[in-house]
Order: structure tokens, then sequence, then C-alpha cells
């Protein structure tokens, strides 16, 4: 795992603001198998916070057990508007060269290195580029992709929007 990777999923539990500071999770995403995490970060942190909110049902009992405060079951938050209110937030980005393959993988590993393999696929097929959500240009994921039009994780939620509504194609572990 990238350093980077570890420091940004630590910043979640808000590490660096003082004791007494009302921290809230609304509607949090655990994003992956909870085996898979550490228990101890959540341990330490979740406490902390004055309220916890999940959008998987599954996880309330055991965010309850860890952080000591019952846990909620919320909605995500992405459901609560409708497309009239997210056409309005879309931005169309600077730098989009020609038609693209939105390739937007969740915390891309050495087991994902297939889904690269579709993408390119795709790329060769089609004549398109790559817009991609893997920061590091040290990635093996990102090396390996051809057409490579950029990452666009550094851009805004408008500019994500559009990426969304005007790919080609979406290639993806997350919705």
């Amino acid at each position: 795992t990238d350093i980077g990777e570890v420091a940004a999923d630590y910043e979640y539990f808000l590490p660096n603001l003082q004791d007494d500071a009302k921290r809230i999770a609304y509607s949090a995403s655990i994003g992956m198998d909870f085996k898979d995490i550490d228990q101890n970060l959540f341990q330490k942190y979740l406490p902390k916070f004055k309220s916890i909110s999940v959008r998987e049902k599954s996880y309330t009992g055991i965010i309850s057990k860890l952080s000591g405060k019952k846990c909620e079951y919320t909605l995500d938050p992405t459901l609560l508007l409708n497309m009239r209110d997210y056409e309005k937030l879309i931005e169309k980005p600077s730098r989009v060269e020609k038609p693209f393959v939105l390739y937007f993988w969740y915390a891309i590993g050495d087991e994902d290195l297939g889904s690269v393999e579709l993408v390119n696929t795709l790329v060769r097929k089609y004549n398109l580029s790559v817009k991609h959500t893997i920061l590091s240009e040290k990635s093996a994921a990102r090396r390996m992709l051809i057409n490579d039009g950029g990452c666009m994780l550094q851009d805004g939620v408008g500019e994500f929007l559009w990426y969304i509504k005007n790919a080609q194609v979406i290639v993806t572990n997350s919705y």
C-alpha cells in the first residue's frame, strides 16, 4: 500500500483536531471488507466522534461496539438529490482532448490489474483516452495504461460529474 493512501485514510478519523472538537461522521462508508481494516484505528479514534452514521447497514453493530456509541444506518448522500440537482453542478474540465474511458477504481492493487487490461482493450478498440483515479504516477496500474488522459481526482465536483456524464464507458468497482 502506498504511504499516501494510508495517510489519506488516516485523515478520515480527524486525528489532528483538538480533543474537544465536535467530530461527526455522516453516512460514512467503510468501502471494504471490515476484516481488511485496522480495527485498532477505529477503536482509538471513533470514541472521539459525537455522532456516527454509515451507509452499510451491516457495519452499524461493529462500529457501535468499537466507538462505544450507537451508530445509525443512513442513506448514501448521493441519493438525496435528483438528476436535475446534479445537472446544475456540471462543469466541463479544461483538459479533455478526445472521447475517453472513465476508469474509476477504488484502492487499486496488484489483484486489480486485470481491470487495466479491460480498459486498455476498450481504449484500443474504440480509440479512446483514459481519465482515471490513480494518483501515483509510480503505480504499476498507471504505468500500464495506454492513452493516459490523466488523473481526475484533483478536479472539482462539477468536473467529476462531467466525466461521469460524458464518458464513453465507465469501468469501476464502486458506484
